[in-house]
């Protein structure tokens, strides 16, 4: 289970979440070498046993732990491993929930004492893809059942904990346990308390493209761009804005929360890709009689998670309201708003009180809108409307609302020289194939050489069928319009369609663009076969 870096969290706390490329332009690209397939994992489940604190003290450097109790009966957690031996599976579960900082980032001192032994989980209860693993996008909603064991702190004087509340509940049923696993595994997704202590994740079952997932009768709302809200933290606050978002509703369910914040730079980290989203649908209250577009979500029942990079490193951190927020519901306008209160923990160990404010208001969803926000995963993917389903290791990803050439959004590439651009897998089976891939790329202004502004190659990966990085083929972008779209086709080799035709669901799409330093930024939008 991936936690928040803590060296971060002083700066991420701030809005809630746990959140260069050199050379010229060249021609000489080259595809690159194929990867042997990876290892073989596996899901395993943890028996753990272990004292955790239960009144804190403070010493030099930090609080400590005045106080071990032992876990009785043991807990049960579910982590990942590398492969299916005794002692690969003893080393994950150890990692995972008794070796700091993974199993727990909060706090300076060791569980006294930690135990923990790993088993295989029953593979047809929990598929290592979905719940170690992104779902490839192509399938469904996925339900997640669980259990998670988590403490959170009762704050003293002398700014320590000197006692701890059990915070442990279990999942719901579906479809109120029902989220987009295209972008996040299960293990990550489970709408646990970041800002808790002694987080234990168990998972029982993962079940992808769960039938009971699906909402029925949507209704969309547009959130509106400008500023979403402010965080307060260590007597820092900082201003945090959304550049596209939507609210789907489902019943008296938010179904789906979705919420791009846009790039900002807090206390020296600069913060990249952020998105929110609700990990799981939140149930209404009841209405006011007197006024019936007026509702709420109650304390407890709105749980987000927040994906997003930190200084380059790709974060994720879960928060939960801990009081009501307002909701407006009317035919013409939607309004979610209110506070987030929680203590989280400063570079010291200290526990890090922290306040989050924010207003969205939105519209009713256009057609347009509307077909975006309910678009499946892999229309998404394709249509590069989300950009945290795309990375690169030396360019800068960012989303882009305008201009795009197909539906709401588009994928922002800043850098230089040679840059990979990967996906996230997507199932392939169902696919209406050409003899050929087409995209549409922006080429910037402000090019330093006119004789040669860089070419885009294109690659396929499935790496259950044995194709790894399957050359596809390179376009020259010299002579191609500037500050304009250009539709670049690639025909597909029969290597690649033959890869395509066997239906596997772990592909991925692999793009390398080669460009001149230009400092503008390049689009990439609307990938679809083509003749």
């Amino acid at each position: 289970m991936r936690t928040p870096v803590r060296s971060f969290l002083p700066t991420l706390s701030i809005i809630g979440l746990a959140l260069s490329a050199g050379g010229c332009a060249n021609r000489g690209m080259h595809a690159p070498v194929d990867q042997p397939p990876p290892p073989v994992p596996t899901v395993a489940k943890c028996t753990i046993t272990r004292g955790e604190c239960i009144a804190e003290t403070v010493v030099s450097g930090g609080p400590q732990c005045s106080t071990f109790q032992t876990t009785n009966p043991p807990l049960v957690g579910t982590t990942c491993a590398p492969d299916k031996t005794p002692d690969a599976l003893n080393a994950a579960c150890t990692a995972a929930f008794c070796t700091r900082p993974k199993a727990n980032p909060t706090v300076a001192y060791d569980f006294q004492p930690c135990t923990a032994t790993g088993e295989m989980a029953d593979p047809a209860n929990l598929p290592y893809v979905g719940t170690c693993s992104p779902t490839a996008a192509g399938t469904a909603l996925t339900s997640i059942s669980f259990s998670v064991h988590q403490r959170s702190c009762t704050l003293g004087e002398q700014n320590v904990c000197t006692s701890f509340t059990d915070q442990s509940f279990s999942s719901q049923p579906a479809p109120a346990n029902c989220p987009d696993l295209s972008g996040m595994a299960a293990i990550d997704a489970v709408p646990y308390a970041s800002a808790d202590r002694d987080i234990v994740v168990g998972l029982s079952q993962v079940i992808p493209s769960d039938p009971r997932c699906t909402p029925t009768s949507p209704l969309t709302y547009d959130l509106t761009p400008g500023p979403l809200g402010q965080g307060t933290a260590a007597g820092t606050t900082a201003s945090f804005s959304l550049t596209r978002g939507s609210a789907i509703f489902s019943g008296n369910q938010l179904f789906r929360l979705s919420i791009n914040v846009a790039n900002l730079t807090v206390a020296g980290t600069t913060l990249t890709g952020v998105k929110i989203t609700n990990s799981a649908p939140a149930r209404l209250r009841i209405g006011d009689p007197d006024n019936p577009s007026h509702t709420g979500i109650a304390a407890g029942n709105l749980n987000l998670a927040v994906t997003g990079r930190a200084n380059g490193v790709q974060q994720i951190y879960h928060v939960q309201n801990d009081t009501d927020l307002d909701v407006i519901l009317s035919s013409t306008t939607f309004k979610l708003s209110g506070t987030f209160k929680f203590n989280d923990i400063d570079q010291n160990g200290f526990p890090l009180p922290v306040t989050v404010t924010f207003t969205a208001p939105g519209t009713p969803s256009t057609s347009a809108t509307k077909a975006c926000a309910l678009a499946s995963p892999r229309d998404r993917l394709f249509g590069f409307e989300d950009p945290q389903n795309w990375s690169s290791t030396v360019a800068t990803l960012s989303l882009v609302t305008s201009p795009v050439t197909q539906g709401c959004g588009a994928l922002g590439i800043q850098g230089q020289g040679y840059m990979p651009i990967n996906g996230t897998p997507f199932v392939a089976s169902g696919l209406t194939l050409n003899s050929a891939v087409s995209v549409d790329l922006f080429v910037p202004n402000n090019q330093p050489n006119q004789s040669y502004l860089g070419a885009l190659q294109m690659y396929l990966t499935c790496p259950s069928v044995n194709a790894f990085n399957q050359y596809i083929g390179q376009v020259e972008l010299t002579g191609k319009p500037q500050n304009a779209f250009s539709t670049l086709r690639f025909p597909l080799p029969s290597q690649v369609s033959n890869t395509l035709r066997q239906g596997p669901s772990d592909c991925s799409w692999g793009f390398a663009l080669n460009a001149n330093p230009t400092n503008r930024t390049w689009i990439l939008d609307n990938l679809r076969f083509t003749n």
